[in-house]
């Protein structure tokens, strides 16, 4: 059970932690666009091998998200894009 978080020069405040009871494996890949302040613009799929049902679960959690940048982004783009990948594995 894993995330990772793929955009240049930002980090997330917190990592995200879905409530997912279900026995579902497979993977899950965001595309997040973020302002220059760190909060979350847009939040799109762009992968997807559980049911939509989870998919909600981990998009809202993702929607929850903030990130600060890193100390080699003193001037962040005014919109950055970046990826969150989940891998799933039931218990």
């Amino acid at each position: 059970d894993g995330s990772a978080l793929d955009m240049a020069g930002w980090m997330w405040d917190f990592k995200p932690k879905p409530n997912d009871t279900s026995s579902e494996n497979g993977r899950i890949v965001f595309e997040i666009k973020i302002d220059d302040q760190g909060e979350i613009l847009s939040v799109r799929t762009i992968e997807r091998s559980v049911s939509p049902t989870i998919e909600k679960i981990y998009r809202a959690e993702v929607e929850k998200l903030t990130f600060s940048k890193t100390s080699d982004n003193s001037t962040a783009a005014p919109i950055s894009t970046g990826k969150i990948t989940f891998v799933i594995k039931s218990q």
